[in-house]
């Protein structure tokens, strides 16, 4: 799910050479490209509990010709993982690579993070990972649905 066409365009590109032997058979066909706003997950018509995979890679589209003011922000990306917290299963998976480097971005990583430490420990595993010694690298957050 992205809201720039292009995003979408590019994930299913690199699906689809990546994976050719499992998009050929339809062993995927839970994987699905939606061009919306991350904020929306609400409106897919998703059961709760029924996600194994959620993966959030944040700030803008990465190129030398696109547009680097569509970044994603603190406010939608953290209603965004409240939302895809309830729809992953026990035993899935949400990532979210962080970018702090676009303005904003540093923000967007402080109520990301923020947001992680304050799921229940008694249903989510929560962990985040960082280089320390190179400047503003991004951050890789893992939350597992324990129960």
């Amino acid at each position: 799910m992205d809201i720039q066409p292009d995003a979408v365009a590019a994930t299913r590109a690199l699906v689809e050479a990546s994976l050719p032997d499992l998009v050929a058979q339809a062993v995927l066909p839970a994987l699905e490209y939606v061009c919306r706003s991350h904020v929306d997950f609400g409106g897919l018509g998703l059961a709760p509990a029924s996600v194994g995979l959620v993966a959030y890679n944040l700030g803008y589209l990465p190129g030398d010709n696109v547009d680097r003011t569509v970044t994603t922000t603190a406010d939608t990306t953290v209603a965004s993982l409240t939302a895809a917290a309830e729809l992953v299963r026990v035993g899935g998976l949400i990532t979210v690579v962080c970018y702090c480097g676009h303005e904003g971005g540093a923000e967007e990583e402080t109520a990301v993070t923020t947001w992680a430490a304050e799921l229940p420990k008694h249903e989510w595993s929560a962990l985040a990972m960082q280089w320390l010694n190179r400047e503003n690298s991004p951050s890789l957050l893992l939350l597992e649905r324990t129960r």
